[in-house]
């Protein structure tokens, strides 16, 4: 008896889940707003609007056909998109047909409902006829990625007051949908080629008199192909030399399709020598100085100050006198001396180079130089000294030698 009873109660559960499964499915898919038919006059804005009951665990995407009166026949007009919004074109008199499909997606599953059809009238004010096409696109362009491409789609107005008007209209790759690309409202259109691929274009061209609109006049369409790849640029190429002041130039380019590259050369400034003197200053008069640039011989002055009443100026010179290296030779070797004679290994601060920035190389040959010399006048004096001193002592044992005969 009690088996029985657990038996019924899972029985009852079962049912139940089914049914709320079946409740459940049920309610999914359920078109709650839709657009009524429409009539508008050409030209005038109208939005077709679809609304669907929304689930907790699905996603919700509309799309947009155009159909014929019962449905079929139809082609998208708007890729997958979160709003059930639509704004068709009413430059053209007619009747035209919508509907609007709703996908719901879940993880393992999907769902699809469709609406009614949506009539919209749109009426034209004027009997306007069409233009004629005087210059139509070609079916296929190639241009190089970066390049210029301008097509062309030139109509003709009927002999009356009208005017023309222009929409063109891109591929969308994704959903095959062709879009507007607003602001492109000329008989002209200049490609995008930043983009290395294909793309298809049209245009639609309608007479205007008023706020009406005649039917449309279309393009063909055309495949634009931009072609492109990755440049192999060789070496650069001076073509300005730059100059003390000027900065120069330097190009490359890819040999497949003469793509180029350019970079600046940065001046090179001036290189001036030294100066010399022009006038000579004077206890009453200052002096000038001049030096010039190698390169381009630009020359630069400086004024001298006037002799003080020692006969100096106050301003020393930026060269470098005799005295000056006479004296940085003497401090090199002097130090070597002392450091040498005191019996310590000279280290960089002491032989390395002199104050004055004198090279140490040049202080060390001058020390030799000095040393070879007293070590030269030394050696005379010795062996000078020797020879005298041998001859003194030859002599005496020679007389001592007769003293004893």
């Amino acid at each position: 008896m009690k088996m029985k009873r657990v038996i019924y109660l899972f029985a009852v559960l079962i049912a139940v889940s089914a049914f709320s499964l079946f409740t459940s499915a049920a309610g999914d898919g359920q078109i709650t707003y839709l657009s009524e038919d429409v009539s508008v006059n050409v030209g005038e804005n109208v939005t077709l609007s679809c609304e669907a009951l929304e689930t907790e665990d699905g996603n919700m995407l509309y799309v947009w056909y155009s159909s014929d009166a019962n449905g079929e026949d139809a082609s998208p007009l708007t890729s997958p998109s979160p709003s059930g919004d639509y704004v068709p074109d009413t430059l053209s008199p007619g009747e035209y047909y919508y509907y609007c499909m709703v996908y719901y997606m879940y993880e393992d599953s999907s769902n699809i409902v469709k609406s009614d059809v949506v009539t919209l009238t749109v009426n034209g004010v004027v009997d306007v006829a069409r233009p004629e096409v005087e210059i139509d696109i070609e079916k296929r362009y190639q241009v190089a990625k970066g390049g210029v491409l301008t097509i062309t789609y030139k109509c003709v107005l009927p002999d009356a007051p009208y005017s023309l008007v222009y929409q063109w209209y891109v591929e969308n790759p994704e959903t095959g949908v062709f879009d507007k690309l607003y602001g492109a409202n000329t008989d002209t259109l200049t490609v995008p080629t930043d983009r290395v691929g294909s793309s298809k274009y049209f245009c639609i061209a309608n007479t205007v008199y008023g706020d009406s609109y005649s039917p449309n006049r279309q393009s063909d369409i055309t495949t634009v192909t931009v072609t492109g790849h990755d440049h192999s640029y060789g070496e650069y190429t001076t073509v300005i030399a730059p100059t003390c002041t000027e900065d120069g130039k330097d190009i490359r380019y890819c040999p497949s399709c003469g793509a180029s590259e350019e970079r600046a050369i940065s001046a090179t400034g001036h290189s001036f020598g030294r100066w010399s003197t022009v006038t000579e200053a004077t206890e009453h008069s200052e002096g000038s100085e001049s030096r010039s640039c190698s390169v381009c011989g630009e020359t630069e002055t400086r004024t001298v100050p006037q002799l003080d009443d020692t006969g100096s100026t106050t301003e020393a010179d930026d060269t470098t006198s005799q005295s000056e290296t006479t004296d940085a030779v003497t401090t090199a070797v002097t130090t070597a001396v002392i450091t040498t004679a005191s019996g310590t290994t000279g280290t960089s601060d002491n032989i390395t180079e002199t104050e004055s920035g004198f090279p140490w190389w040049v202080a060390i040959m001058l020390f030799g130089m000095f040393a070879a010399i007293a070590f030269a006048a030394l050696a005379g004096f010795n062996f000078g000294k020797s020879k005298t001193i041998s001859g003194i002592a030859s002599k005496y044992m020679s007389l001592k030698n007769n003293d004893k005969q």
